[in-house]
């Protein structure tokens, strides 16, 4: 399980990292991957997983989108 945790987590920050990145498609497509991710996860009936989700890499998705806003 936590192999699995730490795939996600660096697929997040690839996503991330895309999401910044500075040539528009790839960052669109970031974006939609990221928005897709939330709402598959939010709609996951498995409350454990959408805590575990929450708790660990919520907050990293949303100071990343705050950074791209204000750079």
């Amino acid at each position: 399980q936590m192999f699995e945790i730490n795939t996600f987590s660096m697929m997040l920050k690839c996503l991330l990292w895309g999401v910044a990145h500075p040539a528009h498609d790839v960052s669109s497509l970031a974006l939609s991957c990221v928005s897709n991710l939330i709402s598959d996860i939010d709609q996951n009936q498995d409350s454990e997983f959408r805590t575990v989700f929450y708790n660990q890499f919520y907050f990293t998705i949303l100071f990343e989108l705050f950074s791209v806003l204000t750079d």
